[in-house]
This record gives structure tokens, sequence and C-alpha cells, in this order.
């Protein structure tokens, strides 16, 4: 998925993705799971993004295909 989202390096963004319990893999229904990050740079894919202790790679089809959320801004606690 070639989609330009316009995100720049240091744009904060929070992501809602669907997770598994390893616990009851059968249950589909397991849970969204919140987290926030920064963008370290877009690419026509995918977006690098700086959780604090890693980095980690967003696919942009996961976007598009809604499996995970992305909104811009968020605040310190």
């Amino acid at each position: 998925m070639r989609i330009n989202y316009g995100l720049k390096p240091g744009d904060r963004l929070t992501i809602m993705e669907a997770f598994i319990d390893p616990e009851h893999p059968g249950n589909q229904a397991s849970g969204r799971r919140t987290r926030e990050c920064t963008v370290l740079r877009e690419y026509p894919e995918f977006i690098l993004a700086d959780f604090g202790a890693y980095r980690e790679s967003i696919n942009k089809a996961c976007i598009y295909c809604k499996e995970v959320l992305i909104w811009k801004g968020w605040k310190n606690k």
C-alpha cells in the first residue's frame, strides 16, 4: 500500500491494535492494546516508529484494512 499519511519525524501517534491472549489462542476477541509512539520515518509500505525502549515498523496494509488504528497527538501523562 503506497499511501502517504504526511507524517513527519517527531510526530506523536497513538496506535490501537488487536492482540490475542496467548493463554486462550482460540479466542479472537481477546482485546485491543493501545500504545504511544514517535514517528522516526514514513516509508511507502510502512511507518518506522519509536516506542521508547525499542523501534518497530507499522505496516500500512494493516492500517488500510483497519487491523491497526492510528491517530495523531497524545498527551504526556
